[in-house]
C-alpha cells in the first residue's frame, strides 16, 4: 500500500483502542490431559504460505499484485492451502512487525526478514505472503477479555473456540475454518487496519485461537494484543498461549 513512512509510523504507534464488538456466541474451551500439558510448548505455532502476484515480469522486476483473492471467503477458509507452504516457526508470543517497502515498490516483490520475535531467520517475500498461527489461550482469570488488531496491512482474521478455530486437542484441524470472530482490513481510502472484540472467558480453561494474515504487496504490518479482565493491556502472549499435542 502506498503510504508515507511518517504516516505508517503514526498509524502503527497511535492507533488506539477501538470500540470492541462482543462475541455473540459461547466460546468453547478445552481441558487438555495432564500428559498433554506436560508436553506443551509456549507460544503460537505458525506456517507461512505463498501468495503470488497475478502476473510478474522477471526481466522488468515488476508485476500485477493480486488484490482480490485474499479477501474471498474461499481463500480465507481453505483456498490458501493450494498456494503451498514455504516454512514454519513456533514459540511466537509477539506478532508485532512493520515492513516498509522501497519507494515506488508497489509492483515489486521485495525480500526481507521478519523481526526476531518470530523466531524465523529465513529471507522471503515480505511484500506478498500469508501466515496461519494457532495456539491455546489460557485464561488466568474469569471475565471479559478484549482482543485487538492494530495496523493490519493487508488483512487479518481471527477465530476463537473449540470446534471453530480448531477441534480441541487437534490443532491440525485449523487448516480449514467456517467463521471469523475478528477481522481487520486495510483500505486505501481510509485505512481500517484495526478491530477489536470482547468475549467472556473462564479461568483455568484453554481456548483454541486461530489467526490468519495476508500481505498482498508493498508495505505490510500487524499488531495483535489483548486486555485482561483487570484492564491490563498485554502486547505479548507470554505465559498465556501454548501449543498442546
Amino acid at each position: 500500500m502506498l503510504l508515507s513512512q511518517t504516516f505508517l509510523v503514526f498509524l502503527f504507534s497511535l492507533l488506539s483502542r477501538v470500540r470492541a464488538a462482543t462475541v455473540d456466541r459461547d466460546i468453547k474451551g478445552c481441558s487438555p490431559s495432564t500428559e498433554s500439558l506436560a508436553n506443551a510448548n509456549e507460544g503460537f505455532a505458525i506456517k507461512f504460505y505463498n501468495y503470488s502476484f497475478t502476473s510478474y515480469n522477471a526481466a522488468a522486476d515488476t508485476g500485477v499484485p493480486d488484490r482480490q483473492t485474499y479477501i474471498t471467503d474461499e481463500y480465507l477458509k481453505s483456498g490458501y492451502l493450494s498456494k503451498g507452504s514455504f516454512g514454519s516457526t513456533s514459540g511466537v508470543k509477539n506478532f508485532t512487525f512493520l515492513f516498509k517497502s522501497i519507494a515506488g515498490g508497489g509492483r515489486k516483490v521485495q525480500y526481507g526478514y521478519l523481526p526476531p520475535n518470530y523466531n524465523y531467520n529465513k529471507k522471503f517475500s515480505l511484500t506478498n505472503f500469508s501466515m496461519l498461527a494457532v495456539g491455546y489461550f489460557y485464561a488466568e482469570q474469569s471475565g471479559d477479555y478484549t482482543f485487538q488488531l492494530n495496523y493490519v496491512d493487508d488483512q487479518t482474521v481471527v477465530t476463537f473456540g473449540g470446534g471453530d478455530a480448531f477441534t480441541c486437542c487437534q490443532a491440525g484441524t485449523s487448516s480449514t475454518v467456517s467463521k471469523f470472530d475478528l477481522r481487520a482490513l486495510w483500505s486505501s481510502s481510509s485505512p481500517q487496519g484495526d478491530a477489536a472484540i470482547k468475549t467472556y472467558l473462564r479461568a483455568g480453561v484453554y481456548y483454541p485461537i486461530r489467526l490468519f494474515f495476508t500481505n498482498t504487496n508493498y508495505d505490510g504490518g500487524l499488531k495483535f494484543y489483548y486486555t485482561d479482565p483487570s484492564g491490563v493491556e498485554h502486547e505479548t502472549f507470554d505465559d498465556v498461549v501454548y501449543n498442546i499435542p
